[in-house]
């Protein structure tokens, strides 16, 4: 038998033990028992997510290829409700400003499960580029960022001799 309160709060369950009296007794008075349970409410969430893995351009120090894919693995300690969704920004460094510029920030992108894997292109910059990834849980909270860098080299472009 399956029962689904309507409610939180407290409860009395009751079950009847041979209500039709079929079977012979001495004493009919004994058939009911009951039971006092209080139904709570969900668990509040207030635990961030974690990010437990994150790889880029497959796992590789370095890529030659702009189109990457960025694998995120997430991870919602209890009371969690599941991963909902992450996040990626990705950053270049300049050597004129001395410091990481936002080159491009791709939002949060919605996930039905804990890991993903994200099709990334990276700015056109050749050199380091950084990328930071979130992972949010599907009531709000935010898992602190994972960062982890990858080379861009670009391949040069040779201009043969007597070529315009």
């Amino acid at each position: 038998m399956e029962w689904a309160p309507a409610s939180v709060g407290a409860w009395t369950l009751y079950a009847v033990i041979d209500p039709a009296h079929k079977v012979p007794e001495s004493l009919e008075g004994n058939n009911v028992v009951s039971r006092t349970l209080t139904v709570l409410g969900p668990a509040v969430d207030r635990r961030p997510p974690q990010i437990d893995g994150l790889a880029l351009a497959g796992g590789g120090s370095d890529t030659a290829d702009p189109i990457i894919a960025v694998q995120i693995e997430a991870s919602d300690p209890l009371p969690g409700w599941g991963i909902g969704s992450f996040a990626l920004r990705e950053f270049v460094y300049s050597q004129n400003s001395n410091r990481w510029l936002l080159a491009q920030d791709g939002g949060w992108l919605p996930s039905a499960t804990a890991q993903a894997t994200i099709g990334w292109s990276l700015s056109p910059l050749p050199g380091i580029h950084l990328l930071q990834a979130w992972a949010a849980d599907v009531v709000g909270n935010v898992s602190p960022p994972l960062r982890l860098g990858v080379n861009y080299v670009v391949s040069p472009d040779f201009v043969a001799q007597d070529q315009v």
